[in-house]
Order: structure tokens, then C-alpha cells, then sequence
């Protein structure tokens, strides 16, 4: 029979574990808002020509301007951006095939916090950006 003070220490040991395809029901934007802040900030980074794609880095950049629009929406919540590119170089000179997994664990209250992934190509289809929201309520 256990005592109540290791019954106690049973719960506060207990993990809950959840794994989800990336989209939350408490996300702070709706998906389609998401979805459009990423998308309207490359863009803007593509269009402004202060970055050239073809030799800098566009991730730092586009992090920066995603986590400006988010923190601008919500207060209430800590953010994190992640970018993961994928390039794939010409896909005419042979048979080049590639494979990306990008996972992302956090400690977080499922009820309040979340992640959201989006898949962003590039014009020319050469490159790939997985762009990972997560919002953790502060």
C-alpha cells in the first residue's frame, strides 16, 4: 500500500508526453494568420533586394521579421522561430535526393502552449525552409 506522501511524489515525477503533426488548436493567430505573417515576411525579404538570396543567408533574417509580427500580435506569450533550410541545388545536372526531418521537443502546458510548422519553397524550387513557430505562455 502506498503512503500518501509517495503517491505525492508519483504525480510530481509524472511526464505527460504529446506529439502532434505541428498544428495546435490554442494557437495565439489563427493557421491562416500564420501562415500569411511567414509568407508576406519572405516576401518582403525576397522583394526588398537588400538581401541577395543567391549568396547570404535568408533564415536570420526572415526569423527576425517573424518574431517582430508575432510580438507585436501577442504580449502574452514568449516565441520561439526556428528556420530549417534545405537546398537542393540543380535538379537537372543528375539525381539528387534528399531527405529532411527536423524535431523539436519542448517542456511546455499543453492546454496553453503550442507549435506550428509551415513548408516555404522558393521560387526557383532549388531551396526549402521549414519554418517552426512555438509560443510558450508566459
Amino acid at each position: 500500500m502506498k503512503t500518501k506522501q509517495s503517491q505525492e511524489a508519483n504525480k510530481k515525477m509524472s511526464l505527460e508526453v504529446e506529439i502532434k503533426d505541428g498544428k495546435s488548436e490554442n494557437s495565439p493567430l489563427p493557421e491562416e494568420k500564420l501562415v500569411s505573417l511567414i509568407q508576406e515576411s519572405y516576401d518582403s525579404l525576397r522583394d526588398s533586394h537588400e538581401i541577395d538570396s543567391s549568396t547570404e543567408p535568408i533564415s536570420n533574417p526572415l526569423i527576425k521579421l517573424v518574431l517582430e509580427k508575432l510580438e507585436r500580435h501577442s504580449s502574452l506569450y514568449k516565441y520561439i522561430v526556428s528556420v530549417t533550410t534545405l537546398d537542393v541545388g540543380d535538379l537537372n545536372e543528375g539525381a539528387n535526393d534528399f531527405s529532411l526531418r527536423n524535431d523539436t521537443g519542448a517542456s511546455w502546458q499543453s492546454k496553453r502552449d503550442g507549435i506550428f510548422n509551415y513548408k516555404l519553397e522558393s521560387q526557383n524550387n532549388n531551396t526549402c525552409y521549414l519554418i517552426t513557430i512555438l509560443w510558450l505562455h508566459k
